[in-house]
């Protein structure tokens, strides 16, 4: 939907003339601004479905998933070119990166590091588009290991620091720590390779801890006794 033309106005018009122009595009404007190309549940389901594309990537055939990840994607840049709510803007770029990511992925994979470099940009992009940490780490830590096997082992190294500057929580801090491992280890530099295996050591140790944490009140739910006799 296309923003709302101004109301033709008489060549002079009067005040009171002008007021009732400036309160009819007013009015225009805030229909056109509160219309939406998206709801809250086809939100949902966007998401739900990229989630589904990345379970299937485990057991499926590569060329049929990046298919239809590439058909998704393509849906929501679509979305993105119409108009929606500012919120709804940033959810779409946080699916669209996702989907990029999983798309970068799958291109490294599939013997593409080049084309995968430019959907781990499209990804880093959408990310910053969105305002989205969590989403930055996961992105950086596939354009890490994009680099790792495409022989650029320094680029690795810079990615793999620039998640773990974000403070990633969980396996997304342990995963870059060994990724920066991995690249420091192939480039035979021995001291910073057992800093960045101390790091995955303390980040690893931190998630086991914050699971415990988190999973405490579920697992004294389930404890004998805890519903009573």
């Amino acid at each position: 939907m296309e923003p709302p033309a101004s109301v033709p106005a008489a060549a002079d018009p009067g005040p009171a003339e002008l007021v009732e122009l400036a309160s009819e595009e007013a009015a225009a404007w805030a229909q056109w601004a509160e219309s939406s190309n998206v709801g809250e549940i086809a939100l949902e389901q966007l998401l739900a479905d990229t989630r589904t594309l990345a379970a299937r990537y485990l057991c499926e055939k590569p060329a049929r998933v990046f298919r239809d990840t590439r058909a998704l994607r393509n849906k929501i840049f679509a979305l993105l070119e119409g108009h929606q709510h500012p919120r709804q803007s940033a959810d779409l770029y946080m699916v669209a990166g996702y989907l990029c990511g999983l798309l970068a992925w799958m291109s490294s994979d599939l013997g593409q590091p080049r084309r995968a470099d430019t959907q781990g940009r499209t990804a880093w992009l959408c990310a910053e588009l969105a305002g989205h940490d969590t989403l930055r780490t996961w992105v950086l830590s596939t354009r890490s290991k994009i680099a790792f096997w495409d022989g650029r082992l320094k680029d690795a190294v810079t990615l793999a620091r620039r998640g773990a500057e974000l403070s990633p929580h969980g396996t997304a801090g342990v995963l870059l720590a060994c990724q920066e491992a991995d690249a420091w280890s192939r480039l035979g530099a021995a001291e910073e390779t057992r800093a960045a295996l101390g790091r995955t050591a303390s980040t690893l140790q931190s998630a086991v801890e914050a699971w415990y944490l988190d999973s405490a009140p579920r697992r004294l739910a389930l404890s004998p006794g805890a519903l009573g006799d």
